[in-house]
């Protein structure tokens, strides 16, 4: 039966006008009329198909499970002027927070460039920061912070007056963070005060207590100077002051100020020297943003300063510049200060109003040179797409050249490399000590920038000239590198036997110690592969060459020195007797290794016969000849090669911009690496038999040194 066209028309507009009215919240829809809920997935009710439900579903289980989908939400167009006032406040869990407390939880610090922080405070944040310090939100009188409070917290008077007398003295020289005259006088009025209200009173009591642990940490022996110094042990007292420590800290309000960054870069240094190096790093990530927020990085921050504190802001932002930068470049990875946004120029040698001697360098020289090494290497570094995977000789040789031309020739003669001055030594004791460290930082910058050149030296075909020319500059790079690798090592034996007892846990000294080790033993590996390849070539009559075998022996020799430094060290630093592990593996793998050369030159040419007819006697003779002394508590290379321990690749060797992500050292490894208490000297050949090595194998693999040894070209 056909249906009339005006019936048709109407029954048109009808349902076009009852679609309208379902889309539109405004027009209420027809009673009873309701749209019917969709639960089939997009793909069934395109095709008006039965859906099971299911992910995929039944029909869409095969080629089309990427187009199984449902819609789980309902869309409602409910314009915002239908809402009441209620509806638009926010929830009752921040109706109680100010506007400064809303921020700090959505990021936002004083300091910053934001326009929203400036808009919501209505001021600027350093002005409030700096000139409004009513510290809001304290408790009036408060009797935690009462002299008789706060001061129970500490050890006795006596005490902590002997452990920062020590620290003055002994430890201060390592950073130069405190000017001995202004810390004093702001000391002894310290203990004078009947209550510590302000923020500033807290942060100093928090300062003396790091300091007094950084003392305890590097204390001669523990009955330093004599016995009955001390009423409790080491331990007791080191226990007591990080549980004041740790008091101190939780009381709010905190302003950021010039103490409370010292304080917490002297808890880092604790905890460096602990090898607590995931602790440090998140440390030092609160410096680094307390340093922002009070402008260190700017030549011209906005608030008003005097001479004096200008010339102590630019000493800490230097202090924390450099470790940052020393840190990434040992462990390979990110540095939390970028370059581009320091803009402060380096502090004076000295500070105003500061008496020196004519002639003498100053207690803060060493940090200057240190600073200008460490910009001047900064400055070279190229964007990410500029630089190349590894370094080329051309670029290794101009960071030489630098070195050699901005700093090694401007050194005064006091801190000279070779025929320093003793003249000013009896004016400063610590020039001795610093001369010590600026040669490891320079010699070792020296190595760090040839570290591309340990492995494997030799293509499957170099024929042409270019490629000739390019292997011979390579080989040279690598004798430099294990000259270097060499001077560094022996430079940190002497700086060892020039500290005190306690003071041998400095971190410097033992972690530069086994990266240089370890650079040595991939340095001999890749002299043995290299050898091995000449061998190939030669059998394939290839025009070939070889050079710096003869540096396989004394490189070897150097290797056993690191090891032997480190495990005499591994009584005095968590670091050394967690990296004399380490060594320790890299050693036996080495010994397994040279087993390979045996039946190497059975056939052949004569004059690599005649080259290597030394090499098995050489082996035999450092492997039964190295048994150092019995006083300095080393084991023998038999001890060393029957421990089963894994190893890690140290920071230096590795970046992530030239062998990967996959080999770059975890900054945090240290605080996954236990170590067992070692024993006296006398019983270290014992210890190395009978105790468990550590399971490292999850952080070493033999597949990663081989690409390591053979990606430098």
């Amino acid at each position: 039966m056909a249906i009339p066209a005006f019936s048709l028309k109407t029954t048109i507009v009808n349902t076009s006008s009852r679609m309208r009215r379902s889309q539109c919240p405004e027009t209420p829809a027809r009673k009873g009329s309701r749209r019917r809920l969709v639960r089939s997935c997009s793909e069934c009710s395109r095709r008006k198909q039965k859906c099971n439900r299911n992910w995929p579903c039944n029909n869409c289980a095969g080629s089309r499970a990427h187009l199984c989908r449902y819609d789980h939400t309902v869309k409602r167009c409910t314009p915002s002027a239908s809402k009441g006032p209620g509806e638009l406040s926010p929830p009752n869990d921040y109706v109680e927070q100010t506007d400064s407390e809303i921020l700090e939880s959505l990021g936002y610090v004083a300091g910053s460039a934001s326009h929203l922080a400036r808009e919501v405070l209505g001021t600027s944040p350093l002005d409030s920061l700096f000139f409004d310090q009513s510290d809001a939100g304290c408790t009036p009188n408060d009797p935690r912070r009462s002299q008789e409070a706060v001061l129970d917290l500490f050890p006795e008077r006596h005490v902590v007056d002997f452990l920062i007398q020590y620290f003055l003295q002994e430890v201060n020289w390592i950073y130069e963070m405190i000017y001995p005259p202004t810390f004093m006088e702001k000391y002894t009025s310290w203990w004078l005060q009947q209550a510590y209200q302000d923020s500033e009173d807290i942060q100093f009591g928090l300062l003396i207590l790091r300091l007094c642990l950084c003392s305890i940490q590097l204390l001669p022996h523990p009955n330093y100077p004599h016995e009955r110094t001390f009423q409790c042990s080491l331990n007791d007292l080191e226990t007591r002051c990080q549980n004041a420590a740790s008091i101190l800290d939780s009381f709010r309000p905190r302003h950021t100020s010039l103490t409370t960054i010292q304080h917490m870069f002297f808890n880092a240094s604790f905890l460096t020297n602990e090898s607590n190096l995931r602790e440090n790093w998140i440390v030092l990530a609160d410096v680094v943003k307390e340093a922002h927020i009070l402008e260190l990085h700017l030549e011209h921050p906005r608030v008003k300063v005097s001479e004096f504190e200008m010339e102590m802001r630019k000493r800490i932002f230097g202090t924390i510049y450099m470790w940052d930068k020393l840190m990434s470049i040992l462990q390979g990875h990110w540095s939390l200060i970028p370059d581009v946004y320091c803009h402060v120029k380096l502090p004076r040698d000295a500070l105003p109003a500061t008496p020196t001697v004519p002639g003498a360098p100053t207690p803060f020289t060493n940090r200057i040179i240190q600073m200008r090494l460490t910009k001047m290497l900064n400055s070279r570094k190229t964007t990410e797409e500029q630089q190349p995977r590894v370094p080329g000789p051309a670029a290794v040789s101009a960071i030489a050249e630098s070195i050699e031309t901005e700093i090694i020739s401007t050194l005064p003669q006091a801190y000279s490399l070779s025929d320093f001055d003793k003249q000013f030594d009896t004016i400063l004791p610590s020039i001795p000590l610093k001369r010590e460290e600026l040669h490891i930082i320079i010699i070792g910058a020296f190595a760090t920038a040839h570290r591309s050149f340990t492995g494997l030296l030799h293509e499957p075909n170099f024929t042409n000239l270019p490629s000739i020319k390019e292997q011979k500059a390579a080989f040279r790079l690598q004798r430099k590198l294990i000259e270097y690798t060499t001077d560094t090592i022996r430079s940190a034996m002497r700086f060892a036997d020039m500290l005190l007892g306690g003071c041998k846990k400095y971190f410097l000294v033992n972690l530069i110690a086994l990266e240089a080790s370890v650079v040595l033993g991939l340095c001999v590996r890749g002299l043995r592969r290299n050898r091995r390849a000449y061998v190939r070539l030669s059998r394939q009559g290839l025009p070939t060459f070889t050079e710096n075998s003869d540096l396989e022996g004394s490189t070897h020799t150097a290797f056993l020195e690191g090891l032997n430094f480190l495990n005499g060290m591994a009584h005095h630093s968590p670091i050394a007797a967690k990296g004399s592990q380490i060594v320790r593996s890299l050693h036996q793998k080495l010994q397994r290794d040279a087993t390979v050369d045996d039946d190497l030159y059975s056939n052949t040419p004569t004059p690599i016969q005649q080259q290597q007819p030394q090499q098995p006697q050489r082996r035999a003779h450092q492997a039964t000849s190295w048994v150092p002394s019995a006083s300095a508590g080393i084991m023998t290379a038999a001890a060393i090669a029957s421990e089963q321990l894994g190893n890690i690749l140290a920071g230096p060797p590795v970046t992530s911009s030239s062998c990967g992500p996959e080999m770059v050292m975890d900054p945090f490894a240290w605080s996954q690496i236990s170590t067992h208490p070692l024993p006296p000297p006398a019983d270290m050949h014992h210890f190395a038999h009978t105790v468990q090595s550590a399971s490292l194998q999850w952080y070493y693999d033999d597949v990663l040194v081989d690409r390591y040894a053979t990606s430098t070209l």
